[in-house]
């Protein structure tokens, strides 16, 4: 008898130790499960892992870049205008714009589907957790219980084979539920992996957008460069143009031997027949008229009219001083007596400076002061050495009655400039040049002579009258003896006055012409200084 039941207890030992080991495989399974320990003790794997993502997103960011910079360079190399580069530019970024745009769209999806998923994951978790509850107490059997049976061992098979059952039911369930874990698992990692390539994409599109932006700017800018350079060019050949027109008039003025002034370019004198316009206007056709710039002068130093027009462009006494004489002024000592021929001596600063009549008193003070400076440096020279100078235009004018009554600005000048010389210079001076001097060149606003000059001459721009003009009067004043002629001549007369020139040069004159008899041909009509007409050559 207790053979048979040690015989009978140990085969119950042996079917419940393969419940018992039903029983932890399937808690086993629920543990790993529950606790999601799926790959975390696999660092090999992990680290596999980590670099095929890795790898692929650089592989994707790539890709995007590379198509991005194809298509650039594509736009680039294109033969098509700049305009339809931004175009297509632009375009491209509104594509990329909507391709970001799509895949955060996407990553909104996948992440909404994952929650709902993991809700899923979470309630099959839970089931999953109370089956292996109710499998682990079900399974319980007592030893006591199995040996001490009352029922007999029929019964203990019987309750034993049922619990098997149980088990096994059980446990299928486990495994089902524990496979379909790890399928929401593999979707769950899918889905995390497809997020971070999203969001890579993301990156890389939103590096092309920025590549594109840089793209559309750079060629806007070339395009605003071909703009402003287009314009620069227009501006050029408008210029070019207006050169080109300055230098055919040169060529016309040089293939006709003379310069072509422009009437706006030259101020009119008190004498309207003496003016180029007044000629236009006056004269009978095919006439000739002579004109010239610039009064009967040496062309040395300081022109006094130049000198108006500088102060009116805002130059000071000094400026105008260095230009025309090379040199600023410096102090002298001017304290003693200076000889004036036919006056004895006088104070040089008073009683000789404030009679010099040379400049119009109730010009600018700044302009008395150039010519201050100026009459005092050419009267310098005479004082030192101790010498007489002439009070007329040999020299330089002197008036008595300006001396004991100077005008107030001309006083003012003188004394401000008192003892200022520009030493080593004679001082010379003129009222009008015609815009030129033997010292410092053209008398310009430019120091030039290109192109319309007259107009740009410092003389012109302060209106002096004898800047240009035609010459037929026996003085400078407009109301002196004309003799009844006018500044025009006949065709005859201008080839007397060129022949007569020829003779005086003696080009091409056969034998010793008389240069004497060379007389105008109002011999008759006005006093020519003691020349007897009858001695004169004949108008033939």
């Amino acid at each position: 008898m207790i053979e048979e039941l040690s015989g009978l207890l140990w085969q119950k030992l042996k079917i419940f130790g393969k419940v018992i080991r039903s029983i932890l495989v399937a808690v086993l399974i629920l543990s790993q499960v529950s606790g999601n320990y799926l790959y975390s003790n696999e660092q090999l794997e992990k680290y596999q892992e980590e670099k095929e993502q890795k790898e692929a997103e650089k592989e994707e960011k790539e890709k995007v870049l590379e198509d991005v910079q194809k298509e650039l360079d594509e736009i680039s190399d294109s033969n098509i205008s700049i305009s339809q580069k931004i175009a297509i530019v632009a375009g491209k970024i509104y594509d990329t714009t909507n391709r970001i745009t799509e895949a955060e769209e996407n990553i909104r999806e996948k992440e909404e589907n994952l929650v709902e998923k993991q809700k899923v994951l979470d309630e099959k978790q839970a089931k999953l957790s109370t089956a292996a509850t109710g499998l682990y107490k079900n399974s319980r059997i007592s030893m006591f219980e199995m040996i001490f049976q009352r029922s007999g061992l029929d019964s203990v098979f019987k309750m034993l084979n049922y619990r098997k059952f149980a088990v096994d039911d059980h446990l299928e369930k486990v495994h089902l539920i524990t496979n379909e874990y790890l399928v929401i698992q593999d979707e769950k990692d899918e889905i995390e992996k497809e997020k971070r390539l999203l969001a890579v994409r993301k990156e890389a599109y939103e590096q092309s957008k920025k590549a594109l932006d840089a793209e559309k700017k750079r060629i806007e800018a070339e395009m605003a460069a071909k703009r402003d350079m287009e314009n620069q060019l227009s501006d050029e050949i408008e210029s070019l143009a207006t050169d080109i027109s300055s230098l055919q008039k040169k060529i016309i003025e040089v293939r006709s031997g003379m310069f072509v002034v422009d009437i706006e370019s030259v101020p009119d004198t008190g004498d309207e027949n003496a003016t180029l316009s007044g000629f236009m206007s006056k004269a009978p056709s095919g006439s000739f008229g002579v004109f010239s710039f610039g009064a009967y002068t040496h062309r040395n130093g300081m022109s006094q009219y130049g000198t108006l027009g500088r102060v009116e462009g805002g130059q000071n006494y000094q400026q105008i001083l260095q230009h025309y004489y090379g040199k600023s002024p410096e102090k002298k000592d001017t304290s003693g007596e200076i000889k004036v021929k036919d006056e004895g001596e006088m104070d040089f600063e008073t009683d000789y400076m404030y009679g010099i009549g040379e400049m119009p008193s109730y010009w600018p003070v700044e302009a008395l002061k150039v010519q201050a400076v100026a009459a005092r440096s050419y009267a310098y020279r005479y004082y030192d050495s101790g010498l007489k100078i002439c009070k007329t235009e040999s020299c330089q004018v002197w008036v008595e009655s300006k001396s004991e009554d100077p005008p107030e600005n001309w006083k003012k000048a003188v004394d401000a400039t008192q003892g200022m010389i520009v030493d080593d210079v004679v001082g010379q001076y003129s009222a009008a040049t015609g815009g030129y001097l033997n010292d410092s060149g053209w008398d310009t606003t430019d120091g030039s002579h290109s192109g319309d000059w007259p107009g740009r001459a410092w003389e012109s721009k302060a209106g002096c009258p004898w800047f240009y003009k035609a010459w037929y009067r026996k003085g400078y004043s407009d109301s002196s003896d004309s003799c009844g002629r006018k500044p025009w001549m006949t065709e005859e007369e201008m080839a007397d006055i060129v022949n007569a020139w020829l003779i005086l040069e003696e080009v091409d004159v056969k034998g010793d012409p008389d240069t004497d008899k060379i007389l105008p041909v109002t011999i008759d009509d006005c006093e020519i200084g003691g020349v007897d007409d009858d001695d004169a050559y004949s108008m033939d």
